[in-house]
Parts: C-alpha cells; sequence; structure tokens
C-alpha cells in the first residue's frame, strides 16, 4: 500500500512540473526589435539601488540615437528608498538602453534643462513619453 501511494505521488509531481513547462511564442522580439517601456526600464536598472524593489520611474522619456543600431536614451526621475528605509529626493538619471541591457550612464540634479540638452549633444531624434502600464 505505501509503494503504491508513492507512486502516485510521484507521478503527481512528474505531472505537475511538466505543466509549468515554459511557453514557446512564435512572435519572439530580436534584440533589433526592441523598443523600451516603463516596466523594462525598472526592471532594468533596479538593481543599482539599495532596495531594488522600491525604485520608482517618473517623467520618462526616451529616444533613439542617430548613428547607433538599436540604442536608446531613456532620461527619467528615479526615487528609491536609502539605507534607513525612508525614500530619498527623486534623481534624474539618464539610463543608456542598448537591446534590452540598461546601463545608468549619468546623473542630474535638474532634469527638465539637462533633458534637451543631453539629447541633443547625442543626436537623438524627438523623445517619446514612458507611460505605466495601466
Amino acid at each position: 500500500m505505501k509503494r503504491i501511494i508513492s507512486v502516485v505521488l510521484v507521478l503527481i509531481m512528474t505531472m505537475s512540473l511538466v505543466a509549468c513547462g515554459g511557453k514557446t511564442s512564435s512572435s519572439t522580439k530580436t534584440e533589433k526589435d526592441y523598443t523600451p517601456t516603463y516596466e523594462s526600464v525598472v526592471e532594468g536598472i533596479k538593481n543599482e539601488f539599495k532596495d531594488p524593489d522600491s525604485v520608482q520611474l517618473s517623467d520618462a522619456s526616451y529616444a533613439d540615437v542617430k548613428d547607433a543600431e538599436n540604442e536608446w536614451l531613456i532620461i527619467g526621475t528615479v526615487r528609491a528608498k536609502n539605507s534607513f528605509g525612508g525614500y530619498g529626493d527623486p534623481q534624474a538619471y539618464v539610463i543608456s538602453c542598448k537591446g534590452s541591457t540598461y546601463k545608468i550612464v549619468e546623473e542630474f540634479n535638474d532634469a527638465s534643462y539637462m533633458d534637451n540638452k543631453y539629447f541633443v549633444d547625442h543626436g537623438c531624434n524627438a523623445a517619446m513619453s514612458l507611460k505605466h502600464a495601466e
């Protein structure tokens, strides 16, 4: 009787693992087709902060870099919790996105001024806003 119960339990566990298999998608995006989203930017930079789960992005704009293959620049205001557990002051960051890899490249105190200057210096097209998915 114990063997029968053991075999049944093993079969149930095996079937549950098989059911958790990943789904394949026929329409996968390539790195060349990648466009940043609010969620992907937050996910891409959150490990740069002390409390990754507290990262909040606002006032984000992005633009593609001229003469660069699939490179995007994102500028936005980021807030995250500090070592004391409270939120620090919002800080403006310029984030580079190549393919689906994100990296903070610069930090500013005045996002409105630096938004235009940094984008112009890097030959970016007109900026588009990133919106939080609702």
